[in-house]
């Protein structure tokens, strides 16, 4: 009998998200308790993290390549390869001691790399296939994604933590590359992937704009404690 994989309490907050869910917590846990194990593996081998980081880098730009050749279904799962990556580069720093400020800048510009170059990727095929209102969904799509970073680097580098929000860079990864793979199904063609970009088009900007206003917020209540504290 298979032992159950523990999943720690750090991954919690990944899990289960305040309100709505956009990926089910069973899922999450089930891709969880498939690349634990296979980060335990990678971290005994002694591999660094930024090269993780850089192969995942790669992966998504295969994967960019073959959605702009039209062949989705491959450009999904090199896109899967490529958060694979990206889920064990963090975790392999974090439990092997070799985390770094520049690890993270690394890590952190990469996935912004890698989301515009993926974006192209789908851009060039629906572009070469005439679809108009859907490249407009990509363009609107990639703009709240990169947003949804920059408000939390802005956020961060002010003294507040921002990490609230539903379609993340993990769910937006999750839509693409699931309607990709399923893209090429009888029927369906290219249904799943227009419907997941859309999605990402409206809620990445949706949760751009809740972290404007949890900033405000929060800039607004240290305000108020500063001034009570210069009041004593």
């Amino acid at each position: 009998m298979k032992n159950k994989v523990e999943i720690p309490e750090e991954y919690n907050d990944k899990i289960y998200k305040e309100g709505f869910n956009p990926i089910p917590p069973f899922l999450v846990k089930g891709y969880l308790s498939i690349i634990l194990p296979l980060t335990d593996f990678f971290r005994s081998l002694n591999i660094n993290p930024n090269a993780l980081t850089t192969l995942g880098t790669i992966f998504t730009i295969v994967g960019a390549i073959f959605f702009a050749l039209s062949y989705l279904r491959l450009g999904g799962i090199f896109i899967v390869l490529g958060a694979v990556c990206d889920t064990m580069d963090g975790k392999i720093a974090r439990d092997s001691d070799k985390k770094s400020n520049f690890g993270a800048f690394y890590d952190s510009v990469m996935d912004r790399y890698s989301e515009i170059i993926m974006f192209f990727g789908i851009a060039v095929h629906f572009v070469r296939h005439d679809s108009y209102w859907t490249s407009v969904a990509i363009f609107a799509a990639l703009g709240g994604s990169v947003m949804v970073s920059y408000v939390r680097a802005r956020a961060e580098g002010l003294g507040f933590e921002c990490t609230v929000g539903m379609m993340q860079r993990p769910e937006r990864i999750a839509y693409i590359s699931v309607g990709a793979i399923i893209g090429e199904l009888p029927l369906i063609k290219e249904l799943f992937l227009m419907l997941a970009i859309w999605v990402i088009a409206i809620l990445s900007n949706f949760t751009a704009i809740q972290r404007i206003i949890y900033v405000y917020q929060s800039a607004k209540e240290r305000a108020k404690n500063e001034t009570a504290k210069v009041g004593k």
